[in-house]
């Protein structure tokens, strides 16, 4: 697989890593973090808030992951022809008022709208942080994109933190699900404040034809400290003669994800990602009937740690994805050792000895998810890359209306042993339909620092 290495990749390597690629990584970061974030607070108020009953409960859960579902393929397909920074930065703007709904929301019916339009935002912030940050940092750092990851881990601990706080000290009359929410809205207003100063991406400009790119390279050198960097462009026509560039993201359908050389790797990425995703949610509907028997407390510090060891599964995945394992090895050794993990976790007893093995499995989790996180991006040509992620993460949201049909079948027939079995062989299933992949760290190389002048 040969890979075109365009001027602007070579020009962000002569630039090199500095103060604006660090808050693009944290504000990519909390790009997933949001979402992650607004997952768990749903998760929270689906289970603790009473006024629910279970067939509402089961239609939020529902209304979440569809509109998760068509908001990762809408807002990355939107990237490729708006502009992957546009997009980004207008999916807070749905997440805002789609969290007021939910918070203000008089009667089911409000908060069901609510609820699914707060799932098109974090359908959006799930599938646009990967191509936002690839695009934009010197391509000898993409192992950054797996730190960035972190975002999975800090999004549920800070709404787990807020709801701990909840519980522990509110008492007044507004219901705590509305307080929760409400803390929620403004920590992404927060993360909507610090977005806007992410440039577009100058890879997406650069195969544009947008001359724009060349201003947003400077601006990046001089935000890095770079104050004389001069950037020498040869002109476009010069490196492309006409028709070797097709009007990028104007004629891309999801048709073109599912041909040649791009077929297998789609069906691959999405079978792999539908998956874990679904032995995922799996565990985490089985969590909550594990701690049942413990205090309020005592479940969210066990929540929280279990994030912790997923921040230490992302520090060794970033050693490992540019080693030997590569990214797909990496991916695959993740998935199994959760799910080796999974199967373990049966047989644990003690209450302790299961919280270990349960963040065991957060550990293993990160690693796999993380390398997934890069490997797909990077799999897609720059023209295909937000339908190509936004398709992939969109096949793993169904995940999330399936799971808990198996989940309440499975249990009912063989318990809640044989529900944790399945999930974890599962999770081994998807580890070894990782490794069908092809490794992009083959294609990633130290760019040429031939092409300015500092």
């Amino acid at each position: 697989m040969k890979r075109h290495t365009s001027i602007v990749e070579r020009a962000l390597e002569d630039i090199g890593w500095g103060s604006y690629h660090n808050k693009l990584f944290f504000n990519c970061s909390f790009g997933w973090g949001c979402a992650l974030m607004w997952l768990s607070t749903i998760s929270n108020i689906l289970t603790e808030n009473k006024e629910f009953n279970e067939l509402e409960r089961a239609i939020l859960g529902a209304a979440i992951n569809l509109g998760a579902f068509v908001g990762c393929f809408v807002f990355a397909s939107l990237s490729d022809k708006y502009g992957r920074t546009y997009i980004f930065k207008k999916i807070t703007i749905v997440t805002c008022i789609s969290a007021v709904v939910l918070v203000t929301s008089l009667n089911f019916l409000m908060t069901l709208i609510g609820v699914t339009f707060l799932g098109l935002g974090i359908g959006g912030d799930l599938s646009t942080p990967p191509s936002v940050m690839i695009e934009s940092i010197p391509p000898s750092y993409r192992k950054r994109v797996v730190l960035m990851n972190m975002g999975y881990c800090i999004g549920p601990m800070i709404s787990q933190l807020i709801a701990l706080a909840i519980t522990l000290w509110w008492n007044f009359h507004i219901e705590k699900w509305r307080v929760l929410a409400g803390a929620v809205t403004v920590v992404t207003l927060l993360i909507a404040y610090f977005r806007d100063d992410v440039l577009e991406s100058p890879i997406y400009l650069y195969k544009r034809r947008d001359t724009e790119f060349i201003s947003v390279i400077v601006q990046i050198a001089q935000s890095n400290n770079r104050l004389s960097y001069e950037f020498k462009a040869p002109l476009l026509i010069s490196e492309h003669p006409p028709g070797t560039i097709d009007d990028f993201g104007h004629h891309v359908s999801i048709k073109d994800i599912f041909k040649s050389p791009n077929r297998f790797t789609t069906i691959m990425l999405s079978l792999s990602q539908f998956l874990f995703y679904f032995s995922f949610i799996g565990c985490l509907l089985l969590f909550p009937h594990i701690l049942a028997s413990q205090s309020m407390e005592t479940t969210y510090v066990v929540l929280i740690s279990q994030q912790l060891s997923g921040l230490l599964g992302l520090i060794l995945a970033s050693k490992m994805v540019d080693t030997c394992f590569g990214r797909k090895w990496t991916m695959s050794v993740g998935f199994i050792f959760c799910g080796i993990m999974t199967l373990v976790f049966i047989l644990a007893e003690d209450f302790y000895i299961s919280t270990i093995f349960s963040g065991l499995i957060y550990f293993g989790l990160l690693i796999g998810i993380a390398s997934k996180n890069l490997i797909t991006p990077e799999s897609y040509k720059e023209d295909l890359r937000g339908t190509g992620v936004g398709f992939v993460m969109a096949v793993s949201r169904t995940a999330g209306i399936i799971a808990p049909v198996w989940e309440g079948f499975i249990n009912d027939t063989f318990g809640p042993k044989g529900t944790t079995a399945s999930f974890g062989l599962i999770f081994i299933f998807a580890g070894i339909t990782s490794l069908f992949l092809h490794d992009t760290r083959k294609i990633i190389y130290k760019m040429p620092r031939t092409i300015a002048i500092s």
